[in-house]
């Protein structure tokens, strides 16, 4: 059975010497590494 998880990631993104933070949420199928268990 394929488990369905939603994983957390934040990305930094660095714009003439600013840093943007954004967070990213999407639905992984078959995550395992990932903690975010739904």
């Amino acid at each position: 059975m394929i488990e369905k998880y939603f994983v957390f990631t934040t990305a930094i993104y660095n714009v003439k010497g600013e840093k943007y933070v954004r967070e990213e949420v999407y639905l992984c199928e078959d995550c395992t590494r990932h903690s975010y268990a739904v």
